[in-house]
Order: structure tokens, then sequence, then C-alpha cells
């Protein structure tokens, strides 16, 4: 059971405009987002693939910005034991391995920071979920497995039979839904025009 708790201080404001003047990624989300895409769009060539994974880095930067935003009207009780697990899990994580020598792995203050962050975004998500009246039926859970073996032909009977595993396709498609409708219910204006901040710059 979640210790950590978030108390809502201020309205949400739908009508405010936050303004996208720079693009950041990583470098392996980037490769993961590629890698994704083009393992479902198996009839896409590269350049198709790269389109796609361009609107991916917009659509998780206008999330970010976001959510940055509005955090300000929630206010957080961060529970240190729930910190640390989070911590121990990115730690032995793909995000903390090196890919080369010449390669950092996070540093202990970022990776902290990152584990509160991730605590924070699920709270509030509860708390939107709540307000908004998202959930995800076991039946949409079913339709998305079926339509991941229909356009992979991998094996979906582990997925529908492993209660954690059918619960982290759950967990997946409510994030999914609720990000959606964050990047519906918010406005966010693109403005890249200064030189190469069309281009992301890579954390």
């Amino acid at each position: 059971m979640r210790k950590s708790t978030i108390n809502q201080i201020a309205p949400l404001n739908y009508d405010e405009v936050f303004e996208l003047n720079e693009l950041y990624a990583d470098k392996k989300i980037i490769a993961s987002h590629r890698e994704h895409l083009s393992r479902i769009l198996k009839d896409k060539n590269p350049s198709e693939i790269d389109k796609h994974v361009s609107n991916l880095i917009i659509k998780d930067n206008s999330f970010n910005l976001i959510m940055q935003n509005i955090e300000k009207n929630f206010e957080f009780n961060l529970d240190k034991e729930e910190i640390n697990a989070i911590v121990s899990n990115i730690k032995s994580s793909s995000l903390n391995k090196k890919n080369d020598a010449n390669e950092k792995t996070i540093s202990d203050d970022k990776i902290e920071m990152l584990a509160k962050n991730i605590i924070k975004r699920d709270l509030i998500f509860e708390k939107l979920s709540k307000l908004w009246d998202i959930y995800v039926t076991d039946t949409e859970v079913k339709n998305y497995l079926n339509g991941y073996y229909k356009s992979t032909n991998q094996p979906i009977r582990e997925l529908l039979n492993n209660k954690e595993k059918f619960e982290k396709i759950r967990a997946s498609i409510f994030n999914e839904k609720i990000i959606r409708e964050l990047l519906l219910r918010f406005k966010v204006k693109l403005n890249l025009n200064k030189k190469n901040n069309d281009e992301p710059k890579f954390n």
C-alpha cells in the first residue's frame, strides 16, 4: 500500500497555455522508441520510423512541460522507504547501465530526484483519474493484448494468466490514457523557431 500522499491546494487551470521552446531527449529512450516502433510497424521504412520517433519526442516533452506546471497545484508527502525502493529499482535497471566505456551512469542525486518524480507522477495520475473518471477494465487489457498478438504474432497466454504481468499491462494502459487526457485538456504551444531548438538536446 502506498504511503506517500498528495493534496490538491489549487484548482487546475485548463485555459493556461504552456510554451515549449526546447526539446530534450534521452538517447536510450530514443533507441527504445525506435526499436519498439520498428517491431510493430514492420511495413514502415526508416525515415517513417524516424518521423514517428520525432512525434514521440514532442509528445514526451509536451507531457513533461504540462506536469511541471500542474505540479504546483499539489503538495506531496513522500515516504522515504518508497523513494528508496524506486531508487533501488532504477539502479538495477537498464536506465542506469552503460552502453560503452565512455558513458556515465546516472548520479545518485539524479536517481533520487527521478524516484521522487515517479512517485509524484503516480500520485497526480491517481488524483486525476478520480477527477476525470478514468480507469482500465479487464476487457480493455484483453483487447490490448489481442491487438498486440495480431500485430506482432507474439504469444500472450502468459500475460493473460499471470496476474502480476496482467496488472502491469493495465497500469501501462492507464498511464497512457491519463497522458492522452492531459495532452487533450492542456494546451502546449510549440515555439521551436530558434536555431537548433527543433533538434533534441540529449540528457
